[in-house]
This record gives C-alpha cells, structure tokens and sequence, in this order.
C-alpha cells in the first residue's frame, strides 16, 4: 500500500507536470527531475484504474479520453452538418421579416426603433430614417442582420443634424 504523501515531495507531483513539460523548472527536460516523472495530470486516472474520469471513477465508468472512447454521450459535432444546405435555401415571407426586424428593433435598448421605417423585399431589409448617431445606426443594422433569413440590409439611416460633431 503506497503512503499517503507518496508522490508530494520535492520531486514534483501529478498535479505540476504541465509546467515541468513546459519549461518552468530545471533539468534537460524543462522540469526539476529533467522530464521523467508521473504521467501528466491529464492521464492520471489510470493510476487509479478508471475509465477516464478520475480517480473516483468506478471500473467500467468511461470518459473522453479520445473521439475512439466517446463514451455514452457520442462523437463531437463540429462544423456544418450534412443538412446545411437547407439553412442557406430557407426563404421566409417578407411581411414575417419585416415584423422580426421591427421586434428586434424595438427590445434593443441602444436603438431609438421608432426613428426607423423598415422594408423588405425578396429577403434584402432596407432601414430608413434618422438617429442621433453613427454607433445607433450600426447597433440598427446589426439587429437587421441578426434576424433568421434577412439575405441582406440596405441602411439608408443617416445622423440628425447637430446631433454629432
């Protein structure tokens, strides 16, 4: 039975094997005992005989060690998935985007919504009207952009005289 400061010395734990493989120490390894040491803290359930989920992981229990042993959650999803296409192709009714923008509009607090007129056709928003500056009229289009099937934004918003330099 192995005692229960083993491995808590000068010599270095599990724990700071990072920064021993990194550089922070001495050695010809980069670490205080030249590279060789337990195995790095990312790996160190198998000290306990676990499944990838650390030392309190009952036998059997499996973890993400790698995309081969996935364990009960499945593989990772990254990227665009074999459907994307639809998501480009999808085109929604103009008077539905026309009520979006205008929502989206309206519960951005940066944005004085009833200074804008909003009109769509074949996808494309165009927002029209004047506003007290430039950072409104971009948190305005940017709002337009943001809506579910706006193809694009035209901003015909221009700032209200005097109101910035």
């Amino acid at each position: 039975m192995a005692r229960y400061d083993q491995g808590w010395g000068p010599q270095g734990n599990r724990y700071d094997e990072p920064f021993r493989n990194r550089g922070f120490g001495q050695g010809p390894g980069g670490g205080a005992r030249g590279g060789v040491g337990p195995a790095p803290w990312w790996g160190y359930d198998q000290d306990f005989g676990g499944g990838g989920m650390g030392p309190t992981a009952e036998p059997g229990m499996r973890g993400f060690q790698d995309e081969a042993d996935a364990g009960m959650y499945g593989p990772a999803r990254y990227g665009l998935g074999p459907y994307h296409e639809r998501l480009r192709n999808r085109r929604r009714p103009d008077e539905e985007l026309r009520e979006e923008v205008e929502e989206a509009l309206f519960y951005d607090t940066w944005v004085d919504a009833e200074a804008i007129t909003v009109e769509v056709k074949d996808g494309i928003v165009t927002l029209r009207g004047e506003l007290p500056s430039y950072e409104e009229i971009r948190y305005a289009t940017d709002d337009a952009w943001d809506v579910d099937g706006v193809r694009g934004v035209r901003s015909d918003l221009n700032v209200r005289e005097g109101a910035e330099a």
